[in-house]
C-alpha cells in the first residue's frame, strides 16, 4: 500500500513540475494541451458583442403559392383516417366534409392497392403463361378492371373538390439566418497548435420568419392573401376551413423556400457577414465553425 502511495505522489509531482515548466516556457510544449477554452481577458466582451446581434437574417425568399380547400382536406383525411367515428364527428363543425373525404381517400387507397396487385400479376403472367392465351387474357382483364375502379375512385374524390372549394393565392417572405442569443464562452476556443487561432462555434442557420402579411406590396395594392376562386354550391365555408387554407399557403411557401436552398444560402452569406464582423472587432487569427 505504501509503495502505491509513493508511486502516486511521484506521478503527481512529475505532472506538476511539467505544468510549471511548460507555463513559464522553459521547455517547448509537447501538445498535450493544444486545445483549451478561451481565457483571454476580453472574452466576456466578445460574447456580449455576439449576443447583441441577436438574430442575423442572412437570406430571404419571396414567393407566390396557392392552396385550396381540397388540399387541406386531403391532408386532414390522411391524419384522421384511422381515427374513430366519434373523433371525426367532433371535427364536423370545423370541417363539415371531413368524413366524406376520409371515405374517398380510403377508397382510393384500396383501389390503388388492387391495381398494383393486378399489375404485378399481369407482368408475372407474361412470362409464366406465355403459352396460355386464356390466362394472359384473364390477367389483362383483371388489370383493366382494377385500373377503371382506381380511376373512378380518384374521380369521385376530385368531385368533392370541384363541387365545393376555395382557393387562395399567398404572397410572402421566408427569412433564414443565425440566432446568437444562446452563445456562451464555451463556444469560443483557442487552438495553440494552429497559430493560436480563435475558433468560434456558431449554431446552424434556421428559419427565423415565415409570414404572409395582409399586404405584399401596399403601394401597388398587391395583397398577401388573395381570394382566387370559391365554389360554394349552397354551402358556406367555416372560419376553420379558411384559416387552414391560408396556413397551408404558409406551409407551401416554407417548403418552396427550403427547396430553393434558403438554409444553404443563409449559411454562406451569414459566414461572410460574421467574418467581416469579427475583423471589425479587431480579431486577426480566427476560424468560424458551424455546428451541425
Amino acid at each position: 500500500m505504501k509503495a502505491i502511495v509513493k508511486k502516486t505522489w511521484r506521478v503527481l509531482l512529475i505532472i506538476i513540475l511539467y505544468l510549471i515548466i511548460d507555463f513559464f516556457g522553459i521547455i517547448p510544449s509537447f501538445g498535450f494541451f493544444n486545445k483549451q477554452e478561451v481565457s483571454i481577458n476580453n472574452t466576456p466582451l466578445l460574447i456580449k458583442e455576439i449576443k447583441e446581434i441577436g438574430e442575423l437574417i442572412s437570406a430571404e425568399f419571396y414567393g407566390e403559392v396557392y392552396a385550396d380547400l381540397g388540399q387541406v382536406y386531403d391532408r386532414l383525411a390522411v391524419q384522421y383516417k384511422d381515427s374513430g367515428k366519434a373523433v371525426v364527428e367532433q371535427q364536423k363543425s370545423l370541417y363539415p366534409k371531413l368524413a366524406e373525404y376520409i371515405s374517398a381517400v380510403k377508397k382510393v387507397e384500396k383501389t390503388q392497392k388492387k391495381y398494383k396487385e393486378a399489375l404485378l400479376k399481369h407482368k408475372e403472367g407474361l412470362e409464366k403463361y406465355n403459352s396460355n392465351p386464356y390466362q394472359m387474357q384473364l390477367n389483362a382483364q383483371i388489370l383493366q378492371d382494377a385500373t377503371r375502379k382506381m380511376d373512378d375512385a380518384e374521380n369521385k374524390k376530385d368531385e368533392l373538390r370541384r363541387t365545393r372549394n376555395i382557393v387562395y393565392i399567398g404572397r410572402g417572405c421566408v427569412k433564414a439566418g443565425f440566432d446568437f442569443k444562446g452563445i456562451e464562452e464555451t463556444n469560443l476556443q483557442i487552438q495553440e497548435n494552429n497559430n493560436d487561432t480563435l475558433v468560434i462555434k456558431i449554431p446552424s442557420p434556421k428559419i427565423i420568419d415565415n409570414d404572409i402579411n395582409p399586404w405584399f406590396i401596399r403601394e401597388k395594392k398587391i395583397k398577401g392573401y388573395e381570394l382566387f376562386m370559391e365554389r360554394k354550391n349552397g354551402y358556406f365555408f367555416t372560419d376553420a376551413e379558411v384559416r387552414a387554407v391560408k396556413l397551408l399557403c404558409k406551409t407551401k411557401m416554407l417548403e418552396s423556400a427550403k427547396k430553393k436552398g434558403i438554409l444553404e444560402k443563409a449559411e454562406k452569406s451569414g459566414l461572410l457577414a460574421m467574418e467581416s464582423f469579427f475583423k471589425v472587432l479587431g480579431l486577426e487569427k480566427f476560424k468560424i465553425e458551424v455546428k451541425k
